[in-house]
């Protein structure tokens, strides 16, 4: 388009020209690549954001696997001390007749003395270990605390009476000691072997960080994780 006046009129030659338009649409085309690094810049930092969170839930994953597998590790330790301290045939063996002659005990009554700290103490200690649990340890109810104290009372029961006829052995006591021991077994076993369920589906599961907290529920809930 001709200028309406030869003092506006620019005297451009072609290659002035296409320096022009060259020059124009580099500028252009730095803004569109300047727009599309920031946006992979963008993409990058959030999947390193996404990657960095992963990172630390495997951490505190790996941290609540082992929390777990320690306690249960504890667990069958205290039912295995508890189940042998409160056995009718170790009982049996302690308040014995033979057993005393044998020289093996100093006296019935020091020997059933010992047997029942033993008893005790196992006892408290597998108390600790469920303790952990608040879905036993808050239900008076559940099989799990009842059948370890009827074990326990019935242990004890046993040494009492073996200390008062300390020519016999207490028969009946004894009988209802080994039910009850049967009971104990048959609680313990099952328990354990949920315990060990939910602690195989937290390692092998593929579960997530609030997967595993879900099956942690009760113990997160109390704060103990």
């Amino acid at each position: 388009i001709p200028a309406c006046s030869e003092w506006f009129a620019a005297k451009w030659s072609a290659g002035e020209i296409l320096t022009f338009v060259a020059t124009v649409a580099l500028g252009l085309l730095a803004v569109w690549q300047n727009k599309q690094f920031k946006k992979e810049s963008d993409i990058s930092q959030a999947r390193l954001e996404k990657l960095t969170v992963q990172a630390n839930e495997l951490v505190v994953i790996g941290k609540i696997i082992e929390y777990e597998s320690a306690n249960l590790s504890r667990l069958r330790d205290a039912y295995d001390d508890f189940s042998i301290a409160c056995d009718p045939q170790y009982l049996s063996s302690v308040i014995s007749r033979e057993a005393i002659s044998s020289g093996t005990m100093v006296s019935l009554l020091a020997e059933a003395v010992i047997a029942e700290k033993r008893i005790d103490d196992s006892f408290f200690a597998l108390c600790r270990e469920l303790r952990i649990d608040p879905k036993v340890f808050n239900n008076d109810k559940d099989p799990v605390k009842i059948s370890a104290s009827n074990y326990y009372w019935q242990a004890k029961y046993f040494v009492d009476r073996a200390k008062e006829l300390s020519n016999k052995s207490p028969t009946q006591e004894l009988e209802k000691l080994t039910k009850a021991r049967d009971d104990f077994i048959g609680v313990r076993e099952r328990y354990l072997r949920d315990r060990v369920n939910v602690l195989n589906k937290a390692i092998y599961g593929n579960l997530t960080l609030d997967e595993i907290k879900q099956l942690y529920h009760a113990e997160t809930s109390q704060g103990v994780l």
